[in-house]
């Protein structure tokens, strides 16, 4: 009988190392590090953004400590007008080397008016023994306008632009966050909060 019990409290402890998370570092922005800027950025806690103002006029992302899910601080981002990229307004988060990319996002937010956004990989794929550096066509979330917070969940399935290829494991992974293309009903402040990739 103790031999079964054995078996069984290891089989179990093997299943839930499985079943574990990636540890997100800094997802709830509680470290403070929010750099400007996403070309060069390296593995770690700090998180990198753009705000491209001459394509989205009026746009901005930064640290907000009067708005929180949880903790001291979330992210805020603020635009108007019409998003024309993706990648006009948006956070890039340096995952590093990964064995898969199959994982449930979830978050907090609060938006004022209600705004879409787009959730993707990038990193390197291997097609005919090439290895090229490339995005996703990501997947796109909608948020509520109604300036309350509340959890979204969204299943990340890393997939690829037609034209075949293979994801790179050898070569680093990111995870980016923009506003979708749209138009913005209103001049738009939304903040996020406590993200997470489980398994």
């Amino acid at each position: 009988m103790k031999k079964l019990i054995i078996i069984a409290l290891v089989l179990f402890s093997g299943f839930s190392a499985m079943a574990q998370s990636y540890s997100l570092k800094n997802g709830g922005f509680e470290n403070g590090n929010l750099i400007k800027g996403v070309k060069n950025a390296a593995e770690g806690n700090d998180w990198y953004w753009q705000a491209d103002q001459n394509k989205v006029p009026g746009s901005a992302i930064e640290l907000s400590t009067t708005e929180k899910n949880k903790g001291k601080n979330s992210l805020k981002m603020a635009a108007s007008g019409e998003i024309l990229a993706r990648y006009n307004v948006g956070i890039v988060k340096r995952l590093g080397i990964l064995s898969k990319i199959n994982y449930t996002l979830t978050f907090w937010a609060k938006s004022n008016i209600e705004v879409k956004l787009n959730c993707n990989y990038d990193g390197f794929i291997i097609k005919d023994g090439i290895s090229t550096k490339t995005g996703t066509p990501g997947d796109v979330i909608k948020i509520t306008g109604n300036n309350k917070w509340e959890k979204y969940t969204l299943q990340l399935k890393g997939k690829l632009f037609s034209g075949g290829g293979n994801w790179d494991f050898t070569q680093p992974i990111n995870l980016n966050l923009g506003l979708e293309k749209q138009t913005l009903s209103d001049n738009l402040e939304l903040y996020i909060d406590d993200l997470e990739l489980l398994d």
